[in-house]
């Protein structure tokens, strides 16, 4: 687990499961917590789930079912909002597949320039993640998972499966309104792809 400067008892509840590290990556970024993890990590694959995120029932499984693909290099999946009502929900998910996967469609098999990366639902093969030198810590919070499916599809395919699921917080849509959250992401993913920057700076 990588602590990138959280200010709750979230460090401290995972130190105290078995098996578990501790990382911590001062300096704020989303890449970078990401990086620290990668860096301390020492498996064949690497999985990136944010710390509010809740792997569904048979997520691993789903995994290496699709890593296992000739030529895929790395698999990421979709979020379903928990604690919103059930019609939001529904909303939610199939209203972000209505533009994401076609957006998948055209960015990874016709213009061969990336894919659909959700940062916090995503694995990679480590050998694909370090001959693109890792995770681009320039990246700090928007477009950082456009990046790293643009440099990883250079060498593999980087597949978009919305059956890899799972379960996360909508606090900022709530906070930030849904509309402008979701151009926010998507205005930022397009500038990405065709201008390897972010449209958005954090504050």
């Amino acid at each position: 687990m990588a602590d990138n400067g959280s200010t709750d008892n979230t460090a401290k509840a995972a130190a105290s499961y078995p098996k578990t590290k501790v990382v911590v990556e001062p300096t704020p970024g989303t890449n970078r917590a990401r990086q620290a993890g990668f860096a301390a990590s020492s498996g064949d694959l690497i999985a990136f789930i944010d710390a509010d995120n809740h792997p569904v029932p048979g997520w691993g499984e789903t995994v290496l079912h699709y890593l296992s693909r000739p030529g895929v290099v790395a698999v990421a999946g979709i979020y379903i909002y928990r604690d919103v009502n059930p019609l939001v929900r529904f909303l939610a998910k199939f209203g972000f597949l209505l533009i994401a996967y076609p957006a998948y469609l055209l960015v990874h098999y016709i213009l061969r320039r990336g894919s659909i990366v959700q940062g916090g639902n995503f694995v990679v093969k480590r050998e694909a993640l370090e001959k693109i030198g890792g995770l681009d810590v320039n990246y700090t919070f928007y477009g950082d998972d456009v990046n790293t499916g643009k440099q990883l599809r250079k060498i593999g395919k980087v597949l978009f499966v919305p059956r890899l699921v799972t379960t996360a917080s909508a606090r900022r849509f709530r906070k930030h309104g849904w509309l402008k959250t979701t151009f926010r992401y998507f205005i930022n993913f397009a500038w990405v792809i065709l201008f390897n920057r972010p449209f958005s700076k954090p504050k």
